[in-house]
């Protein structure tokens, strides 16, 4: 038997499921808890947990929503990003709006997004995909300056940082996601940030507006982190894997859940806290070595990387540009017992056509080219550098 480590996800340990286990008793000030330790761990303040970086954003767009002219109902996000954003933009009675990403850093193109701005726009979702920071620094002031808020994505680059600042903390305002799979992960949840201590009150209201779950839901919040905990370790992923298929995200979500943060994974949280650090060390150095490894292949189109970033990578992300390659990596690798993954095949507009501004040709030329081609090769801290050497191989193989 083949062992297979997963594409992504974080190994719990008996404390952290010790630790866990006690928030079923525990009152919603153990959340308080969680949140301060996060502000620490960020020198930054101020931070909202909700039960999903889903419900973090729609949150966000409720408050921006709530102190903005009736007119502004835009939000721009790039072309080629997680289409679980439309739901929260639509939710809000908001009017998502489109932008290429950049060809050369697999993020979206900034000069693409003020060139889109409009009277209508509310925000600007820059979204920092695979980890790697979006260098938005340069035009932050001119997009404020355009009577627009900048909201940060920092679903998946969470320890990432960029002039010294983690992302998420760069804006004025952001969100984290610590779902499975992402960077660091309390099996779900989500985070708020807010610079702005004067906001906090009324944000702060519309998460604790949201439902809040049952003592049995808790338990059953607590089976799943036991479960997770196995399913994420090779020889259990392996073993498992025909149950856990069943749980992987293979349709497109029509909706999602929105209700407040509960103490079990709060303390779960508490715990893994501890090892953020090493968490994010671990991450780069796989990512770096990947990037040294394949960064001189003809046959493959790597990010360009900013400058002043320290790219936490939640996966590494290389462009095939055959795509019969790409298929015929993934294969040899999972011979190998290494998972990867081709994330969303199909640019946003491609999943809502209603976003496409042309239907005659490609506006988005770019944002396809990136889905057709990318595989996402795994950086989590299971991946040894062995396994780091093997991937490197097989890739400049059969590239």
């Amino acid at each position: 038997m083949i062992v297979i480590t997963p594409s992504a996800g974080i190994p719990y340990f008996p404390p952290d499921i010790i630790k866990s286990a006690t928030g079923i008793f525990r009152t919603k000030r153990a959340i308080n808890i969680f949140e301060r330790k996060i502000e620490n761990f960020f020198g930054a303040k101020y931070f909202i947990a909700t039960n999903s970086g889903t419900t973090a954003f729609y949150i966000i767009l409720l408050f921006l929503k709530s102190i903005s002219p009736s007119d502004k109902k835009e939000v721009i996000l790039p072309a080629y990003t997680a289409p679980s954003l439309i739901l929260p933009i639509k939710r809000a009675g908001l009017e998502p709006k489109l932008a290429d990403i950049h060809p050369e850093t697999f993020n979206m193109d900034i000069q693409k997004v003020l060139e889109s701005i409009t009277k209508k726009t509310l925000s600007v979702l820059v979204v920092h995909m695979f980890g790697i920071p979006v260098d938005f620094k340069h035009v932050q002031e001119s997009i404020k300056k355009k009577d627009v808020y900048v909201i940060e994505d920092a679903a998946s680059s969470m320890g990432s940082k960029i002039y010294g600042k983690y992302t998420g903390t760069i804006a004025e305002i952001g969100f984290f996601s610590l779902n499975r799979g992402k960077n660091t992960s309390n099996l779900t949840g989500g985070l708020i940030y807010l610079r702005n201590k004067e906001n906090l009150k009324r944000v702060k209201k519309l998460a604790g507006d949201l439902p809040s779950i049952s003592s049995l839901q808790k338990i059953n919040t607590f089976a799943k982190i036991c479960g997770l905990s196995l399913a994420v370790r090779p020889f259990f992923y392996t073993v498992l894997n025909p149950l856990i298929s069943k749980y992987k995200y293979t349709t497109l979500h029509k909706d999602f859940d929105a209700y407040q943060y509960n103490s079990v994974q709060s303390a779960l949280g508490e715990e893994v806290l501890k090892r953020y650090k090493i968490i994010f060390k671990l991450r780069k150095r796989n990512g770096d070595m990947l990037y040294k490894g394949l960064k001189n292949n003809s046959n493959l189109v790597l990010p360009t990387l900013p400058h002043n970033a320290e790219v936490v990578f939640n996966q590494f992300p290389i462009v095939v540009k055959n795509k019969k390659n790409k298929e015929i990596i993934f294969r040899k690798l999972l011979e190998v017992g290494i998972e990867t993954t081709f994330l969303y095949e199909k640019p946003l507009h491609h999943f809502y056509p209603e976003l496409s501004p042309d239907r005659k040709k490609e506006p988005f030329p770019y944002s396809l080219f990136l889905a057709e081609r990318l595989l996402l090769l795994p950086t989590h801290p299971q991946i040894s550098t062995q396994k780091i050497r093997t991937i490197i191989e097989i890739v400049n193989e059969y590239a």
